[in-house]
């Protein structure tokens, strides 16, 4: 700060950052957050709502809904559960991306996934998590 100007007018401050707007990483989890925030609402749930359920601030589900943030697979389970929604519903209807056959076996699996009691849920996402930092690393 110049003392000498101190009090003699307005101190000129830096501007505080624009937030500006965010961009969805993908289309795929702009869909997933379009999927998430229409549940949400069908459901009567606010984002604080929902957010206090999931353990995350409000601030983290607004950004799941707008894509910004990609939402952990045990997340996504949760939701399910919270939302009483099945992972298909959160995928989308026609369970395509190219690999139909592919796309179809692993949803099938997801929703067994789901089915099982909330700590069987967390050994599976544990155990894949743990299959996919493997293959990455080799």
């Amino acid at each position: 700060m110049d003392v000498e100007n101190f009090g003699k007018g307005v101190l000129c401050m830096p501007r505080p950052r624009s937030r500006g707007t965010a961009k969805p990483r993908s289309k795929e989890d702009a869909d997933l957050g379009a999927r998430l925030k229409a549940l949400r609402k069908e459901r009567g749930l606010t984002q604080s709502e929902l957010a206090d359920r999931l353990g995350v601030n409000q601030q983290t589900i607004g950004f799941y809904e707008q894509g910004i943030i990609r939402i952990p697979a045990r997340e996504l389970i949760k939701m399910a559960g919270i939302l009483r929604a099945s992972l298909k519903e959160f995928t989308g209807n026609n369970g395509t991306n190219g690999n139909g056959s592919k796309s179809r076996k692993i949803l099938k699996v997801a929703e067994r996934i789901e089915h099982l009691p909330p700590k069987k849920q967390r050994q599976v996402v544990e155990y894949i998590e743990l299959l996919s930092k493997a293959t990455a690393a080799a």
